[in-house]
């Protein structure tokens, strides 16, 4: 037997790493994770500024809904019919503007409400929105009113 002083491991070579892995460009999927994240803060923007945008409206429904329970509890109509005027006319330059409501006035106010709330019920129905203020007896019944200024409000945004 003859006897190999020759090592084998000699002729190898040392082990190469790999290069480091970059940081970049990342993976596709962070890349969809990033987009997502942009999505939803323009999202979050979006809608916090359409709910600050429409606190006018709910207000507004909150204090229809008090007048409704007035209503219901005996209150004058003549009373309720004023103070359901005042409020339209409050929303209406919260939304519009002092400049386009302020100067309307009879039945051009009711004109303006019909408009905006795309109905005709306004100029039919709506004259004791406009007599109730200097009336003691009220010959119109409120809830209908109360009802198409509910649903005038609901199409507002």
């Amino acid at each position: 037997m003859t006897s190999n002083t020759h090592d084998p491991l000699q002729g190898l070579r040392d082990i190469h790493l790999p290069a480091p892995v970059s940081f970049w460009p990342p993976a596709p999927g962070w890349w969809i994770v990033a987009a997502l994240v942009i999505v939803l803060l323009i999202a979050a923007v979006w809608w916090s500024r359409r709910y600050r945008r429409s606190a006018y409206r709910r207000g507004a429904l909150q204090q229809l809904q008090q007048l409704q329970a007035a209503l219901r509890q005996g209150h004058a109509e003549t009373q309720i019919l004023a103070e359901l005027s005042i409020l339209l006319r409050r929303t209406a330059i919260s939304r519009y503007g002092r400049q386009q409501v302020a100067a309307l006035h009879g039945d051009d106010w009711l004109a303006f409400l019909d408009r905006t709330g795309r109905t005709t019920q306004f100029s039919q129905h709506g004259q004791a929105l406009l007599d109730a203020p200097y009336r003691h007896h009220s010959t119109h019944a409120a809830e209908p009113l109360l009802q198409l200024a509910q649903r005038w409000l609901k199409v507002q945004s």
